[in-house]
């Protein structure tokens, strides 16, 4: 189920704005506490807290980004390594046409296009040059060659896997930081709204426990690499004023995205980043 921000603020500004509110209300916590017995500082220390031991989606990008970066450096050895070992393959079993099809050689083209087809071809292709070894040998192939190969495959594989659990784990990661936040923002009103029986209207007391409105340009974000802002052209990343009632905010495509059957570029170029084509977020 999608978790929507309540909030129209970075998360990070909602945070900063927290932590300077908790000072406010800890100098003036006896007027409140005097109004709603609920609302201690050990209260809103909780929700605070909480918050602020939230994985950063920043955390959770770079490890997504490195899980990428060293997927497509396995690809691209392997694929260097690729002709030399379609040259012994076929010196092998040049007799044997069954055999050449089991290795599928000729799909390989086809299968560098999309990531999730390559993987597969490597998996299969892996086993065949495990079961196929001593053939190899005997025409002439080196024994350290075809255990660099043989572990690229693996590290493909091993790799790519990695990656898929990074992007499950960053979604469930997201969602847990987002309702954390709602949480937290729920008892910023529930201290705005009590701080206007506390203290006089316009008073500067009462300005420090007022919630800001000002939600960054998405622009703005993008240049700067944050990962928070929503899709151009939502409600939520309206640069106008922002009114009193709190803006639902979606979950990026990034976040919820799925990547699995990304296009890869042509033989011999690096495959695109997994993240290219996110948008702007999380949640």
């Amino acid at each position: 189920m999608s978790v929507f921000r309540k909030f129209k603020l970075n998360d990070s500004d909602l945070l900063e704005f927290a932590a300077k509110t908790q000072g406010h209300f800890a100098q003036y916590h006896a007027a409140f506490t005097k109004l709603d017995p609920v609302l201690t500082q050990e209260w809103f220390a909780g929700f605070v807290d909480a918050a602020k031991n939230t994985t950063l989606d920043r955390f959770e990008r770079t490890t997504l980004l490195q899980q990428t970066e060293d997927l497509h450096q396995y690809i691209e050895r392997f694929h260097a390594h690729f002709e030399l070992i379609e040259y012994y393959i076929s010196l092998a079993f040049k007799a044997s046409a069954s055999q050449l099809v089991h290795f599928d050689l000729n799909g390989y083209p086809e299968a560098r296009r999309k990531q999730s087809k390559l993987v597969n071809w490597c998996r299969k292709f892996g086993t065949r040059l495990a079961e196929n070894r001593e053939a190899l040998l005997a025409v002439g192939a080196a024994e350290e060659f075809l255990t660099e190969v043989a572990q690229l495959v693996a590290l493909i594989d091993k790799t790519n896997d990695a990656q898929e659990m990074s992007k499950d784990f960053r979604m469930a990661q997201t969602q847990e930081r987002i309702i954390t936040l709602n949480k937290l923002y729920k008892a910023l009103q529930r201290l705005e709204k009590v701080a206007g029986f506390v203290f006089p209207a316009e008073s500067r007391q009462l300005s420090f426990f007022k919630i800001p409105t000002y939600r960054q340009p998405l622009r703005e974000i993008a240049e700067e690499g944050d990962t928070e802002a929503s899709p151009e052209g939502s409600t939520a990343g309206s640069t106008e004023a922002a009114e009193t009632s709190p803006t639902m905010m979606p979950l990026s495509p990034e976040a919820t995205e799925d990547t699995t059957d990304q296009e890869l570029p042509p033989q011999g170029e690096a495959p695109k980043d997994d993240l290219d084509k996110s948008s702007s977020e999380a949640a």
